[in-house]
């Protein structure tokens, strides 16, 4: 370790990687009975010894090193070899460590291996107080094992202390508190590092009651389990609530009416004052086989394409739209608008122009072509028409 990364910060050189070699080397030489690994700690090692001196007699001999693997962080070594060499390395360590203010915690020292070597059960090759875990073991916070519940019931161990702590901080009656305890004490950083370094097979029940609980916990802090949070819209009695204010801007009931009635009214007030000559919700007479009455055109623009009136269809989308979300991007709802409308403009003389936008924002690029177009216009008019433009741009 050649370099002085802090635990679970994520990035290439840290304990990560060392979890990940591990866990790949037991994954490829589980089977083979003749290796053993070595967990060895060293007693405050982290306070006595000079990093830097450490990592600078690591880079002398690291060439000289032939074990199948060898890793140091801070006070935690990890050795894997042969059984005979990881006893040998384990004797080295004792004998010559204490001089070198290394004191091995043998109490926090553990020798695993997936399948195991029974010459490391003979007598006098490891002391016998050391640890033997039979299913796996913990490193650097990360689980090292090929034995599935023993990862999974780690992984729930670590969120069950998590949502603990956030049950006995919801006992506050501080918002504010809660927070700042939930980033900085309840463990999340830690927790989401320890998740992150294990196989994601194991790992879906610890990731439902985490993503349930934190919800839950930041529900009743953000919005004081505000009754409305997820219940039935009150407009149209169909569709819940939403965090983000979307359903209540495309409600099909009288809120979204409202609101795409609202902007169109703006925009046949933007073109009127520039001297684009508008007309609302203009009847076409357009009739589909049935004798219904097509309404290709919120707004009507005089000579607007190549001397043609133009149809403007105002379309509202949402991008929380169910299951089939794809279906409903911004793209695919101006391609049924087009054909329903656009060859029937067509055939009566008329251009058809899909106004779409999303609820969040977003604007499709013939929409913008055509404020765009509205903006030139409005660049040679009055300052109180480009203050109104302006202001529905924003």
């Amino acid at each position: 370790m050649e370099e002085d990364f802090q635990l679970g910060v994520g990035v290439p050189g840290g304990c990560k990687a060392v979890l990940h070699s591990v866990n790949r080397l037991i994954e490829s030489k589980g089977n083979e009975f003749r290796l053993s690994m070595l967990l060895a700690d060293f007693k405050n090692a982290f306070n006595l010894v000079d990093r830097s001196v450490l990592l600078q007699e690591a880079r002398s001999i690291n060439q000289s090193c032939e074990l199948t693997l060898q890793d140091w962080y801070f006070d935690d070594s990890t050795i894997v070899e042969d059984t005979h060499m990881v006893a040998k390395a384990l004797d080295i360590i004792s004998t010559d460590g204490p001089a070198r203010g290394l004191s091995l915690n043998v109490d926090k020292t553990e020798l695993f291996w997936p399948v195991e070597d029974p010459i490391s059960r003979a007598e006098g090759v490891f002391p016998i107080n050391i640890s033997c875990p039979l299913n796996g073991v913990k490193l650097l916070d990360g689980s090292v094992s090929l034995d599935e519940s023993f990862c999974r019931d780690l992984a729930l161990k670590r969120v069950s202390k998590n949502i603990s702590l956030m049950e006995a901080i919801h006992k506050l009656n501080d918002p504010q508190c809660k927070l700042l305890l939930l980033c900085n004490c309840v463990g999340v950083a830690k927790l989401s590092y320890a998740l992150r370094t294990c196989s994601s097979l194991y790992l879906l029940e610890a990731q439902v009651q985490l993503d349930q609980t934190l919800r839950a916990f930041l529900e009743k802090i953000v919005v004081a389990s505000w009754l409305e949070f997820g219940s039935l819209c009150p407009s149209c009695n169909v569709h819940r609530m939403d965090q983000w204010g979307d359903h209540a801007v495309h409600c099909s009931s009288e809120v979204g009416v409202n609101f795409r009635h609202n902007l169109v009214r703006i925009l046949v007030d933007i073109c009127s004052k520039v001297g684009i000559m508008v007309r609302k919700e203009a009847p076409m007479g357009f009739l589909l086989k049935g004798r219904k009455e097509l309404q290709p055109a919120d707004l009507l623009l005089f000579n607007w394409l190549e001397g043609k009136y133009a149809c403007l269809d105002v379309t509202g989308i949402s991008p929380f739209a169910g299951t089939g979300a794809s279906s409903w991007a911004l793209g695919n709802a101006i391609e049924k608008k087009k054909k329903k409308y656009a060859s029937k403009c067509e055939d009566n003389g008329y251009k058809f122009i899909p106004f779409a936008f999303s609820t969040f924002g977003e604007f499709d690029t013939e929409a913008l072509d055509t404020l765009s177009r509205i903006k030139s216009i409005v660049n040679s008019h009055s300052n109180n028409a480009r203050m109104m433009f302006l202001s529905f741009i924003e």
